[in-house]
């Protein structure tokens, strides 16, 4: 009997084009598969330069506000108003409400901040907290909110454009960024001044990270401890804080006002606690100023 050989050759045949078959989608996965890991490994970095830039961003804020670098060097704790012509300065004694814009890295001198998505950033200061106000202490409280919890500052990474917003952004130049923030920022209302986030999508896509009283005062209240001690060396003869030698700037920020009642003075301490903080500072010298806790 003679082989089938028209059979054998149509089932190899079949095997090797089903073999191809095979290979073609192994390979067609394989590059969608390097093709996800690279899109992921992007957006990662993407995530993490948007990150950094935001913790440096804040870092220089809170700097700001300790130091006190204004003329006068008398209300630490205020904050810059944004830059709301694009120029990269504070917008000073101009600035308008609300209180949004680009962060001002030139007056801040941390460089040209950007997002993972090359976008500059962004910065909303509550009213009460701006430079140029009257007295600050632990008794001012802001009014802006995060997500319905009290901050004093938001700093925001805008992300690219969201078409289905009908975003518009210019390329350079002057942009009133009063007027213009919805072109970049989603979430933020301006009466009450509040910021609400939202998960990713094609109607939101901002970072965001905020700054809080507690963490500003923190560092504040910290300042004024060591103020108040720099002009009251021991033994101490007052017997209360309110009868202590008073430095300029607590006069003219009315730190007494902001005193808990829990504050003592004796012959060798004094013990100091303000208003909305919980840290306790204890003064026994010139230099010497301890704390109970680490914040507010």
């Amino acid at each position: 009997m003679k082989p089938a050989t028209g059979r054998r050759r149509d089932t190899g045949e079949q095997g090797a084009a089903l073999f191809l078959v095979l290979l073609l989608l192994l390979v067609g996965g394989g590059l969608v598969f390097v093709s996800r890991i690279k899109s992921a490994q992007v957006e990662l970095e993407a995530q993490r330069k948007t990150s950094a830039a935001l913790a440096v961003a804040k870092q220089a804020l809170l700097g700001y506000a300790v130091l006190d670098p204004g003329s006068a060097k008398l209300n630490p704790g205020r904050l810059p108003c944004p830059d709301q012509d694009n120029d990269g300065n504070a917008q000073g004694a101009a600035c308008a409400t609300p209180y949004v814009g680009w962060f001002p890295w030139r007056t801040l001198d941390t460089g040209d901040l950007r997002d993972g998505t090359g976008q500059r950033l962004w910065l909303l200061v509550d009213g009460a907290f701006r430079s140029g106000g009257g007295p600050l202490n632990t008794n001012t409280q802001p009014s802006l909110t995060l997500d319905g919890q009290p901050v004093v500052a938001v700093l925001f990474a805008p992300g690219p454009v969201l078409d289905r917003l009908g975003q518009v952004r210019p390329g350079s130049g002057p942009f009133s960024a009063p007027s213009a923030y919805p072109n970049y920022l989603e979430g933020v209302t301006r009466s009450p001044p509040a910021v609400h986030t939202a998960p990713s999508s094609d109607t939101y896509n901002d970072s965001v990270l905020a700054l809080t009283p507690q963490t500003l005062f923190t560092l504040v209240t910290q300042r004024m401890a060591r103020e108040l001690a720099a002009v009251n060396p021991p033994p101490y003869s007052a017997t209360t804080v309110a009868d202590l030698n008073k430095p300029s700037l607590w006069i003219a920020n009315q730190w007494d006002d902001a005193l808990d009642p829990s504050s003592t003075v004796s012959p060798t301490a004094i013990t100091l606690k303000f208003r909305n903080c919980a840290i306790v500072y204890t003064i026994t010298g010139k230099d010497a100023v301890t704390r109970d806790r680490p914040s507010c």
